[in-house]
Parts: structure tokens; C-alpha cells; sequence
């Protein structure tokens, strides 16, 4: 999974090696995107495999280490390549699946796997109903969120949080927490956010993510195309530069948070949002 890094997978992934490691098991993860440049701080490894050949690692650290079970934590395609592309006899090591479900129908392989392998959890009901039409029972990993972190601020901090960021007092905040990606409708929360901010000046966009992505978008380019003043969009880069750094704090910015992706397995920034007490705006489809 990403554990080792603070994308959504990234935690959930986290949360279950903390339970185990917890609970006086001992696990381990590989990081998808964690390259081991940075001390993770945690009580068991992680493997780096942001910079590696991926399946072969994998192989050789499950043949290698021979663990009681592999929990899969991502996208069904990964559950896939790991049962079926790997050197691995699963019949000794138990196989968990966890993903999620972001629309219908469920591809066919997908389904195929959850007959393949020990058992299968899905991040949202939506999903587990999704399945249950298609035939199969899978198990709900909800994901949450830990509300001594995520929460809201008294009015003083919200005054001195927004000064940090350069914010006028009476600013009006709109906010999207979410990776670059084409998925993630970025397009869309532009265009909505340059109808709404006509005629109020000192109305901001915040984005925590980054500005260009190779699975996404060119956001200034973007806002560019669109009539979009891009100074009026605060980047995660921008607030970090301005000692910004905690994810809570950054949350504590905005009158209103909103992610319209186009799927989504489960949305945890709905949920961070709302622990902060932010209005939170949502499709009802998915997430």
C-alpha cells in the first residue's frame, strides 16, 4: 500500500500496521510511494518501494520473509498483479484484499479474485452493496478519523492561522484536500470557484496538492485557460512555506470544503473536514 506516506491509502494502511504493532504483533509494510529518504517514526519497517522494480521486490520480500499473512491495501488492480503476477504460493500465506469500490459494475476480474483468495474488505458501504448485487460478501474497513487530531479551532486560532497564511480577516475560503489527479474533477472546482469569486476580491481557492502532476494537471496552466487569477489560489507549497505544515491547521483555513470527484472509493477528507467542523459539500454517488 502507501503506507509510509499521508495519502489516503497511505493511512488507512497505517492505521491497521499501528492495530498490529499495537496489539504486539509483528508487521511491516511496503510503501508504493515511500522512497526511505525520510525516518518514518514508526515501530515496525517499512520497505521502500517508490525506486524499486516493484512485483520482483515484492516477491522476494514475501518468499524471503514467509509472513503469516499479506494484506493488500489499494486499488483492485493491484490485489490482482499481487495474487497473479507474483512467484508466490499463496496456498501457504493467507491473502486479504482491501479496497475500495468507486462505482458499478465491478469489473469481472475483480470479482474472479474474491473467490481466489482468503477474504476481501471494502472501504465504504456503498461497496459492500455493490458486491452483494454482483454476488459476493466482503467485510467494511472503515476508514475514520482520530478527532484529538482533527479538530476545530477556537476563533482566536482561526484568526492566527489565517494571518499566518496571508489571508484577509473576512476572507471567504474555499477548499479542496486531494491529490493532483485526473480524477479528482480539479477542472470543475476551478471553473465553479471563478463564478463564485466575481465580485468578491478577496475570496481564495486553497488546493493542498501539488501545483503539476503527471497523473493530473497543470493547475496554474489550467487556471489560466479558464480566466482564473491563479494568485487567488493558495497551494499546499505556499502554506507549508508559511510554516503551515500540520494538515489540521491547513483545514482550519476554510468556510467550506469540497471534493467532486468523478469516483471515489471513500472519502476521508470529508470526514477530516467535518471533525473540524467545515461544511462539507459532496456527490451522492460513491463517496
Amino acid at each position: 500500500s502507501d503506507v509510509g506516506t499521508p495519502s489516503g491509502f497511505g493511512r488507512i494502511a497505517t492505521a491497521v500496521c499501528d492495530w498490529f504493532a499495537a496489539h504486539g504483533h509483528q508487521g511491516g509494510g511496503g510503501g508504493l510511494q515511500y522512497e526511505g529518504i525520510h525516518p518514518h517514526g514508526k515501530p515496525y519497517h517499512i520497505s521502500a518501494l517508490a525506486v524499486k522494480d516493484l512485483w520482483n521486490t515484492l516477491t522476494g520480500i514475501i518468499n524471503e520473509f514467509q509472513p503469516e499473512a499479506v494484506i493488500c491495501c489499494q486499488d483492485f488492480p493491484y490485489g490482482v498483479t499481487l495474487f497473479k503476477g507474483t512467484r508466490v504460493d499463496w496456498s501457504r500465506i493467507p491473502f486479504l484484499n482491501i479496497t475500495p469500490i468507486d462505482g458499478t459494475p465491478i469489473f469481472p476480474e475483480w470479482l474472479d479474485l474474491c473467490d481466489d483468495i482468503d477474504g476481501t474488505m471494502v472501504i465504504s458501504r456503498f461497496g459492500v452493496e455493490a458486491m452483494r448485487k454482483a454476488g459476493k460478501k466482503v467485510g467494511l474497513c472503515h476508514p475514520g478519523v482520530d478527532a484529538g487530531t482533527f479538530k476545530p479551532p477556537s476563533a482566536e486560532e482561526k484568526a492566527e492561522l489565517r494571518k499566518k497564511a496571508g489571508l484577509a480577516p473576512d476572507a471567504f475560503v474555499v477548499g479542496m484536500m486531494a491529490m493532483n489527479q485526473g480524477r479528482k474533477n480539479i477542472p470543475a472546482t476551478l471553473e465553479a470557484f471563478r463564478d463564485f469569486a466575481v465580485e468578491k476580491p478577496t475570496a481564495r481557492l486553497l488546493l493542498d496538492m501539488d501545483k503539476v502532476s503527471p497523473a493530473g494537471w497543470n493547475i496554474p496552466l489550467l487556471a489560466k485557460e479558464i480566466g482564473l487569477d491563479v494568485s487567488r489560489i493558495l497551494f499546499k507549497d505556499d502554506l507549508l512555506a508559511k510554516g503551515l505544515t500540520n494538515l489540521r491547521d491547513r483545514y482550519c483555513l476554510l468556510d467550506v470544503h469540497s471534493v467532486v470527484s468523478h469516483r471515489e472509493g471513500f472519502g476521508l477528507p470529508l470526514l477530516e473536514s467535518q471533525a473540524c467542523k467545515v461544511v462539507a459539500l459532496a456527490l451522492d454517488w460513491c463517496s
